[in-house]
């Protein structure tokens, strides 16, 4: 069968969740369709690709926002018809036979293209938080396309109604095990002060307010009052980083809360950790989590969107409302003062991950999506 080219839109600019998922995809379903990436320039997946052999093309994917300025509407129409014009001539050019776009604002960049040069459309959907106001328009999206892949059940359900139930299908985020057995973590806790008996309590996020960064801070005077081997380390990068440093130093974390900033290479980082936290307000299927079960690593995260799919109460971890500070502590010092419990949480995340959450059941799923979107169809 002749390998369909397929375009993978990318709206954003910045390495977040739901674009992990796509060079999660992107690096392993190169080998079985033609891909091509159309993302923003000097974006963080456009300079990830660039030089490789999935072929990448910047373009400004801009769309219409609300505005009362009818010289900012014309100059944000005058955009979006350059974007569909450069869109429809990079699906000719490339003979593309099939869409799959990114994210939502990746499909409201590429869809009228899409329809207007009659290409399919796959849509993987990663917003964790629906807002009612943009339920209705979210869903009226899911009808334009072939199929709408949810990165988890709680998606689906949120999306789906009694009609056109078969054009959504749930497939879960996964991870490459081999990712997970040579690490090079060198002297990581020794550049940070860690000591040999300090336990570490890390968790990798964008610093924004979505992602409860606070809320750790807040259970940080609870846990050290509790446990004084420990130490906490947040990955990332984000607006409220400066904001979150400054709670820290309020809290008495100076040598104590580490920021480490944006890595390329997050694992590392996940492998030294030995209790991982994800207290965010929202959340559809983190990668961080996944990423943390393949190290064998026990969770404590909020009970929010696809969160439970993947962290089961009291098995591989703990979930806690969201926006409690008192709450995540309790969880986070079950932990810390039970090592028995640690280790037997932590191989309980890994058989999970080997079991439900492999890249390779990913992409069989995604290959088979492709192939009913594309049935009855000619493969350029």
């Amino acid at each position: 069968m002749q390998k369909p080219t397929i375009a993978y839109i990318e709206y954003s600019d910045f390495i977040g969740g739901s674009q992990v998922y796509l060079l999660h995809l992107l690096t392993k379903i190169k080998n079985l369709v033609r891909p091509i990436v159309i993302c923003q320039p000097n974006s963080a997946i456009y300079n990830y690709f660039k030089g490789t052999d999935v072929g990448v093309n910047a373009l400004p994917l801009g769309f219409i926002r609300r505005s009362y300025n009818p010289i900012l509407m014309l100059k944000f129409v005058k955009g979006q018809l350059t974007t569909i014009f450069r869109l429809r001539q990079i699906f000719r050019r490339k003979n593309v036979s099939l869409i799959h776009a990114n994210g939502t604002f990746s499909l409201l960049s590429s869809l009228l293209a899409a329809k207007i040069n009659g290409t399919p459309v796959v849509w993987t959907f990663h917003t964790g938080y629906l807002p009612q106001r943009a339920g209705g328009f979210i869903r009226l999206l899911t009808k334009s396309v072939d199929k709408t892949i949810c990165v988890s059940d709680f998606l689906k359900k949120n999306l789906t109604n009694s009609k056109g139930k078969q054009k959504f299908v749930t497939i879960h985020n996964g991870v490459d095990l081999k990712e997970f057995e040579i690490i090079n973590h060198t002297n990581l806790r020794g550049k940070l002060q860690i000591e040999a008996n300090d336990l570490v309590v890390g968790t990798v996020s964008r610093l924004s307010e979505m992602k409860g960064i606070r809320y750790l801070l807040e259970a940080f005077p609870l846990i050290v009052q509790n446990c004084k081997h420990v130490k906490f380390l947040i990955v990332g990068d984000g607006p409220q980083k400066d904001k979150f440093e400054n709670m820290a130093l309020d809290y008495g974390g100076d040598g104590i809360i580490h920021f480490v900033g944006f890595q390329k290479d997050p694992l590392k980082w996940i492998s030294i950790m030995d209790i991982f936290v994800l207290p965010s307000l929202s959340e559809a299927l983190p990668y961080s989590i996944l990423e943390a079960m393949g190290f064998g690593k026990p969770i404590v995260a909020t009970d929010v969107g696809g969160v439970k799919e993947i962290v089961r109460e009291g098995i591989n971890g703990y979930l806690v409302p969201l926006q409690s500070s008192q709450e995540l502590a309790k969880a986070i010092l079950k932990l810390l003062q039970n090592k028995t419990k640690r280790k037997l949480m932590g191989k309980a995340s890994r058989r999970i991950v080997e079991k439900e959450f492999t890249e390779e059941k990913m992409i069989e799923k995604t290959m088979a999506v492709y192939e009913d979107a594309l049935s009855g169809r000619e493969i350029k």
